[in-house]
């Protein structure tokens, strides 16, 4: 009987250490976002949020220049009317209302801008000025562990680690060889924000059973994605990520801002 317990229990420490001493790739991958360059149109709610404070401030605030300017003009008028004298040389060339009908002339003759560009340029993915109210996250199409022989998909720019003195070292690395030397980014700390593991199918496990893949964050500066570097790329809203593999979506949302809910 001890002798059966035994073995049971050397075959469960053979299997542990078996299963231990599995090789896996360790891959860094880039999260790099550009941030919006403009605010998000207000919504119902808000717009009348905005307005209750407007009417709150004003009713609480001081009277500006410009009124007790206006008040000044509306008393010397009536002085004027009731045949009082008074200094021409001491008085305004411009009243208030002269200067409020100038403003209004001024404003109705100026052209706001549009908010977003035009169809072409909200239609090009490869355009980091579509979607300037949103959050963009650069997607590449490749294959899981430089396998030659896997399918490309689409994900985040990664590479394995290459002796590198650290994984956010290979983060560097990978973004300039995947991506081209002509981005200007901002990395957003030296730890990874996110980690997703994965198992290769068994006809590519030659090397390893699979990746470690370890995200950094990282915001654009400035610059933009060598096409000849990566011709197949996508800077995608929130909303455009269901192109990536579920579980691996769903692992890269955990440190994402959803702008959407």
């Amino acid at each position: 009987m001890f002798s059966l317990v035994r073995k049971v229990v050397l075959r469960g420490e053979v299997r542990r250490l078996s299963s231990s001493s599995e090789k896996w790739d360790l891959v860094s991958a880039v999260s790099l976002e550009r941030l919006p360059i403009i605010t998000r149109e207000l919504k119902d709610v808000e717009i009348r949020f905005k307005a209750f404070l407007n009417q709150i401030e004003k009713e609480r605030s001081h009277k500006s220049n410009f009124e007790l300017r206006g008040e000044a003009d509306k008393k010397r008028a009536k002085e004027l009317e009731k045949g009082a004298e008074q200094d021409l040389d001491s008085q305004q060339q411009q009243t208030a209302q002269d200067f409020l009908d100038a403003c209004t002339e001024e404003l109705q003759k100026f052209k706001f801008a549009k908010r977003l560009g035009s169809p072409d340029v909200e239609n090009d993915t490869k355009s980091t000025q579509r979607a300037k109210d949103r959050r963009l996250l650069l997607l590449v199409k490749d294959k899981f562990g430089n396998q030659s022989d896997s399918k490309p998909l689409w994900m985040l720019p990664q590479g394995k680690h290459q002796g590198e003195p650290s994984l956010r070292a290979t983060a560097e690395r990978v973004l300039a060889e995947k991506c081209g030397p002509n981005l200007q980014v901002k990395w957003l700390g030296n730890a990874p924000a996110g980690f997703y593991k994965f198992k290769y199918p068994k006809a590519l496990r030659k090397e390893a059973v699979g990746a470690k893949i370890f995200f950094f964050k990282a915001q654009l500066l400035n610059g933009s994605v060598d096409a000849s570097n990566c011709a197949d790329f996508h800077w995608a809203t929130r909303n455009e990520l269901n192109g990536l593999h579920e579980d691996y979506r769903k692992s890269v949302s955990m440190f994402l801002i959803d702008e959407e809910h």
